[in-house]
């Protein structure tokens, strides 16, 4: 089992398979908090506790290396930040927390403002625990 640092942000901890992609978008939990669409559903365990998407929309922020900067300060915010969400969610081994942040606003922020915002995030989901629905990954084979 590989040593986890505890601010560090692994390949393990990104959403990177297209099951549990369309599983998130199709049957996950959703709220807004501007300029972020949040996306969130429970999956059967897997080693990681929680699992991350970040994304910029391309209709409404145009330049790459605008969005690259985003995507980057969106990184390093929930990096900073998601200890707090790991802490509550380790008390259910049973299930893994899928999660997409997609930027959606036009407006860009600096470090601070994103950090204040993914942190609003990272309490809206602690509050919504209970509410998040719970899809197994063999479930969702179709038939």
């Amino acid at each position: 089992m590989p040593i986890h640092k505890k601010y560090g942000l692994s390949r393990e901890e990104r959403i990177s398979n297209k099951k549990e992609l369309s599983l998130l978008f199709s049957k996950g939990a959703s709220f807004f908090i501007y300029p972020f669409h949040v996306f969130v559903v429970a999956t059967s365990p897997q080693e990681q506790k929680v699992k991350i998407l970040l994304s910029a929309s391309k209709k409404k922020i145009k330049t790459a290396s605008q969005r690259n900067r985003l995507k980057r300060l969106m990184r390093e915010a929930y990096r900073k930040n998601k200890h707090t969400l790991i802490n509550n969610f380790s008390e259910k081994p049973e299930s893994t927390l899928l999660i997409a942040i997609i930027h959606s606003g036009g407006k860009t922020f600096n470090a601070q403002k994103t950090e204040q915002k993914i942190q609003l995030i990272i309490q809206r989901l602690l509050s919504l625990h209970d509410k998040i629905p719970f899809i197994s990954i063999n479930q969702s084979k179709r038939k």
